[in-house]
């Protein structure tokens, strides 16, 4: 990151410290370096929406957000609070289909954002990555249904 936080250099060491990235190949983590796109949003700035087409993926490099769904009466439902290092986005990137929650930046954030096509293509060529990828969104699944009948 740059002194005054504007622009990101992705590098193959800084991916490594992200835990999802951790035991991905070097020459993979290289192409993916590349491919990542910074992001930004202001504290209280909606990420997406729930019910959204689903067309990033998201790693949370600095800041917060709350991931929150609408309850039966239509009110919003804190499920999770994500923090530098964490992702999001994946659900409905891997199932093709909509957002199931809301991301609003809860400080001013600073992301790393790959689109559906390259976070395809990442797991196509990372099977280990997907694994985990699948394994971490099935957890989302299951916390965001316990939650929401709890």
């Amino acid at each position: 990151m740059s002194e005054g936080g504007r622009r990101v250099e992705v590098t193959v060491d800084k991916l490594r410290e992200i835990s999802l990235f951790a035991e991905v190949a070097e020459p993979q983590l290289a192409i993916l370096a590349r491919r990542f796109v910074p992001a930004e949003a202001q504290a209280g700035e909606v990420v997406f929406r729930e019910g959204d087409e689903g067309e990033l993926f998201y790693v949370i490099v600095r800041g917060s957000v709350i991931v929150s769904r609408l309850d039966e009466s239509g009110q919003p439902m804190e499920l999770a609070r994500l923090a530098d290092g964490d992702q999001f986005g994946e659900l409905a990137l891997l199932h093709d289909g909509l957002r199931n929650a809301t991301v609003t930046a809860r400080t001013d954030c600073l992301f790393l954002t790959l689109t559906r096509a390259h976070f395809l293509e990442m797991l196509r060529t990372a099977p280990d990555l997907r694994a985990m990828v699948e394994r971490l969104a099935n957890e989302r699944v299951g916390d965001g249904a316990r939650l929401a009948t709890a």
